[in-house]
């Protein structure tokens, strides 16, 4: 079997800016990414791990309104990066991700992606994280090639995992079902979903007509609940209104 992995080094791009340079963290744009500040150069690698972290509850927590429209709860992210010190003079990128970072308190965004080569641009269709965070005082290393200062990234309050850069103009969801366009009253009817080229069945924002004759669910299903015809949309943050699925439930 021909191995198909992809190493991190230098596969893993991370762009910082100040924290209003993404105006919408689940869709920011080619743009707004390629605008941020290429990070990778300052950075001492292998001490960086800023992600996603655990929760501890069992399921994700909603947070619900007095008129009863819920949203989900913020994630836990944040952690840590390790720049290298700029020296006298510098005006390079070590310096100005330096000026970024070094202040506490720096409101600011962080924008990751994998798999690709670092020097490639940011592109429609591409998979970034994003991060809004605010940064704790520095502390100060010195090693034997150099001194460096690390950084604690804390959230800001969103992050977009596995955001989507939509494309300009914007771009539908194209959504078709697995079986055919008939549905039998009871039976779970299975969706599929694609934006930009990636599956986003899991993911995409779904709705009905009537959700009387046929409800949809995340995660790419939909209940079949009584006779009639129904026609199920796709969304996605960024993407323009699709075409809607009919279905006949009987």
């Amino acid at each position: 079997m021909t191995d198909t992995r992809v190493t991190s080094n230098k596969n893993v791009e991370v762009r910082l800016g100040v924290e209003t340079a993404i105006a919408n963290i689940d869709a920011a744009t080619e743009a707004e990414i390629n605008a941020l500040v290429p990070a990778r150069a300052a950075m001492r690698w292998d001490q960086f791990d800023l992600n996603v972290q655990a929760s501890s509850m069992d399921e994700d927590p909603t947070l619900e309104d007095e008129a009863g429209a819920q949203m989900r709860a913020l994630l836990q992210f944040g952690g840590t990066a390790s720049f290298l010190t700029p020296k006298p003079g510098d005006t390079g990128i070590i310096k100005q991700i330096h000026d970024l970072v070094i202040v506490p308190h720096s409101k600011l965004v962080v924008a990751i992606r994998g798999v690709l080569p670092i020097s490639t641009p940011a592109e429609a269709g591409q998979v970034w994280n994003l991060y809004r965070v605010i940064t704790d005082a520095e502390t100060h290393e010195r090693a034997d090639t150099g001194y460096s200062f690390k950084v604690n990234f804390r959230p800001l309050g969103q992050a977009g995992i596995n955001a989507i850069v939509p494309s300009s103009p914007a771009t539908s969801v194209t959504l078709t079902p697995v079986g055919g366009s008939t549905a039998t009253i009871g039976k779970p009817l299975c969706l599929n979903a694609l934006y930009e080229g990636n599956d986003i069945t899991v993911g995409a924002q779904y709705t009905s007509s009537d959700d009387a004759v046929l409800e949809p669910l995340p995660h790419g299903w939909a209940i079949p609940k009584t006779a009639g015809t129904a026609s199920i949309t796709a969304t996605y943050p960024g993407s323009a209104p699709g075409t809607p699925l009919s279905i006949t439930v009987s």
